[in-house]
């Protein structure tokens, strides 16, 4: 301890609280460094230092009743500490409080100043040397070791009286650089090596620890010489390519810390090594190794660390798989290898502990349940070839149901072109598809909607490559070809929702030949607001008959492509620029045959763009069967008969015929004029349009117009009867597509 360096230090750090120093006389730290002859006879104070400070005696927590100073004599010689003071104050308080030493502290002996008790704890101090009655603080203050018993002042006093100075927690002076770390109720500030390191320093001369006071009649510690070593932290995990700093405490035998230098070593270098000197650990690969501090004197102590394998993580299934079908598994956002570097679904080996029950993809995570079982799906970092993470698949047998109406799906006719070649026709107990290789998707789906289809069977969500088409040598694309980024869906035709009275039947409509990339906007929108729909019109016993399909317009992006294009950079299904849904519904179960009169037959047909802006609901883009059967060249309800089914096909409804004057009464041989209008409910003029009057005596006239009136032109007719009696005149409108409606009058004729 060298009084100048002591007080030039702390001076400096009187620069941290410049306005609390200033206001105290204290010199500036402009002014540099005190000479030793500002800080009084160095001699006097042998080789005294404050060792020990306490201030949570009696506090929560606390096992000691009292706060307290200890004092260490680390010199050659006994020193008389009459008219010496120890002083306190708080972390920038200006005001000092006192209490007076006596006696002497022989050479590498302690010296205890016991100081305020509190309410709690349950130990008393040693006997000690002097008794105080300063309240300390628990956790930042300074104290003083002081050749005089007059009081400092001052926030940061000055003068040769100081012989040694202790700041911790927030005090606003100390020796060095730093204070020391603020204390608790239960931790001292701790001078090192037994209380005999003095660098003038206090945040390298103290370290915190359980409070151990020593009195006078102690034996004085054991040279410094570590008897205890602890390692911290005790235990440690980290991943490859990690680091850790580890640190190590010695302690002397009487539980005080002493200095020491430590040798580092690792049990375990292929797991993790550890620099010699610094205690800084790197984890290089899984396992497990121990960490061991070794004392100057061979003293030991150790931390159990483990290095995991990364952070690898499987997103597990929604559920079992039906077997027969496919789903596809992922790696969890945040995954990590041993190294710490990303692990996604794209750098991953994927594998399986039972290939019999499900087999998976190595490259894509897809899955296919071939038997009954389980079996857990692995995903392996490709970077270290270790980090790995896994899920279980279930599968199952899924049933159909045993009542729901099925062998309906091209009641109405199966739609035909001009070119069956692109026409690969996969007929399933669900729906009916016709695949087009080289668009990689359906040119149509067609179904049958009925109450039976309804219940509570879970979505499968088990979209899968079809079987049919690989047994029929045609490529089969899986879920794992239609990733495109979340732009489109994976656009049911025949929707999961239709069949829901099974698991066996809700788990077809996942087969991927089954589906179009819709745009992820419209299918939530119009098109599901559609579907939504039509299944609510599936009450008592209303039948539907459905199909759907897409719309390409040619050579849109250049010479050969279809649409907007192929849907990933893999090229293997067409994007189509609309896409399209014809739904007949019928009272019953009659027959295509049976539907002889439109008057029970309500078709609805829409076009929606495949793009965001078919957001809500679908009856914007109401069209006609016609106008599909344009766009697609497709010819659709073929087993309908011709007069119905080119009424439905236009969405044509029949005029409103309206007798507007007739001649009621006339007389055998005279004229009985009958006068007429109509207007079109479809407001598109469906010439030629005819209109005849049946006089009701088998004789009838007929009008025929090539235009469409303007709705309130009357045409009239005239007719004499040859024979008195009651005549029913019926006077019948009709388009061009055969949609009629009449209106009746009746006629006297007097003989």
């Amino acid at each position: 301890m060298l009084l100048n360096s002591v007080r030039s230090l702390r001076i400096a750090a009187c620069a941290i609280a410049l306005a609390a120093c200033a206001t105290d006389g204290v010199i500036s730290p402009d002014h540099g460094p005190r000479p030793s002859a500002d800080f009084g006879p160095v001699s006097a104070s042998g080789g005294v230092v404050i060792s020990q400070v306490y201030g949570g005696g009696g506090n929560s927590g606390a096992t000691l009743k009292n706060d307290f100073i200890e004092l260490y004599n680390s010199g050659p010689a006994t020193v008389s500490l009459a008219g010496w003071s120890v002083q306190y104050a708080s972390a920038a308080g200006t005001t000092w409080q006192t209490t007076a030493l006596t006696g002497s502290i022989p050479s590498g002996h302690y010296f205890l100043i016991q100081e305020a008790q509190g309410s709690g704890g349950t130990t008393y101090l040693p006997t000690p040397d002097v008794t105080g009655t300063i309240a300390m603080s628990a956790t930042s203050a300074k104290v003083a070791l002081v050749i005089s018993t007059t009081a400092l002042t001052g926030s940061c006093p000055v003068g040769g009286s100081i012989v040694d100075f202790v700041g911790f927690g927030t005090a606003n002076c100390f020796e060095g650089t730093g204070a020391v770390s603020a204390l608790t109720n239960t931790t001292a500030a701790i001078r090192l090596n037994g209380g005999s390191q003095d660098t003038n320093n206090n945040n390298s001369d103290f370290s915190t620890g359980a409070p151990s006071p020593h009195n006078t009649g102690n034996a004085p510690p054991a040279n410094g010489t570590p008897a205890t070593v602890v390692v911290s932290p005790a235990t440690w995990s980290f991943r490859g390519g990690q680091t850790k700093t580890f640190t190590a405490t010695a302690k002397d035998a009487d539980n005080v810390v002493v200095s020491t230098t430590f040798t580092w070593s690792s049990s375990n270098p292929a797991a993790a090594t550890i620099d010699a000197a610094t205690g800084i650990a790197t984890a290089v690969a899984p396992g497990t190794t121990t960490i061991t501090a070794t004392s100057s004197n061979s003293i030991t102590g150790t931390a159990a660390v483990t290095v995991t394998a990364g952070n690898v993580s499987v997103q597990p299934l929604a559920g079992p798989l039906p077997v027969g079908f496919q789903s596809q598994v992922f790696v969890s956002s945040g995954s990590t290898d041993g190294s710490g570097n990303p692990v996604t679904s794209s750098n991953v080996t994927w594998s399986t502990n039972n290939p019999g029950v499900v087999a998976v993809s190595p490259n894509t995570g897809v899955v296919t349940a071939l038997s009954v079982g389980s079996a857990t799906i692995t995903a392996t970092a490709k970077s270290d070839g270790t980090s790995s993470g896994s899920t279980t698949v279930t599968a199952y047998t899924a049933s159909v149901s045993p009542t729901a109406r099925v062998g309906h799906n091209t009641e109405l006719g199966a739609p035909t072109d001009a070119d069956p070649s692109n026409d690969v026709i996969i007929a399933r107990r669900q729906y009916t598809i016709s695949y087009n290789v080289s668009h990689g998707g359906p040119n149509w789906v067609s179904w049958n909607l009925d109450a039976s289809h309804t219940g509570s069977s879970s979505r499968c969500n088990c979209f899968t490559a079809d079987t049919a088409l690989t047994r029929l040598g045609y490529p089969a694309y899986d879920t794992n070809d239609w990733i495109n980024g979340g732009q489109y869906s994976r656009g049911h035709m025949s929707p999961s929702a239709d069949w829901a009275d099974a698991d066996g039947d809700n788990a077809p409509t996942f087969f991927l030949s089954n589906m179009l990339p819709q745009n992820q906007i419209m299918n939530a929108g119009a098109w599901g607001s559609l579907e939504n729909y039509l299944r609510t019109r599936t009450t008592g016993t209303n039948e539907i008959y459905i199909v759907s399909g897409p719309i390409f317009t040619k050579n849109r992006s250049g010479a050969g492509v279809d649409g907007l294009g192929f849907m990933n950079s893999i090229g293997h299904i067409a994007v189509p620029d609309s896409i399209w849904k014809i739904a007949v519904i019928v009272p019953d179960t009659r027959s295509a045959d049976q539907m002889t009169s439109t008057a029970n037959v309500e078709v609805i047909a829409v076009n929606m763009p495949n793009d965001a802006s078919a957001s809500g609901t679908w009856n914007p883009y109401v069209t006609t069967v016609n106008a599909i059967q344009k766009s697609t060249g497709y010819n659709f309800f073929s087993m309908l008969p011709d007069s119905v089914a080119k009424i439905v096909k236009a969405n044509d409804h029949p005029p409103v015929t309206t007798v507007s004057s007739f001649t009621s009464s006339v007389s055998v041989g005279q004229p009985a004029a009958v006068a007429g209008t109509f207007t079109d409910p479809d407001g598109r003029g469906d010439a030629p349009w005819s209109m005849t009057w049946d006089w009701g005596d088998g004789s009838n006239t007929r009008l025929n117009l090539l235009a469409y009136p303007n709705g309130t032109t009357q045409y009239s007719r005239s007719h004499s009867y040859a024979a008195g009696g009651t005549y029913t005149v019926r006077l019948t409108v009709a388009d061009k597509y055969g949609a009629s409606s009449h209106s009746d009058v009746t006629i006297t004729v007097n003989p």
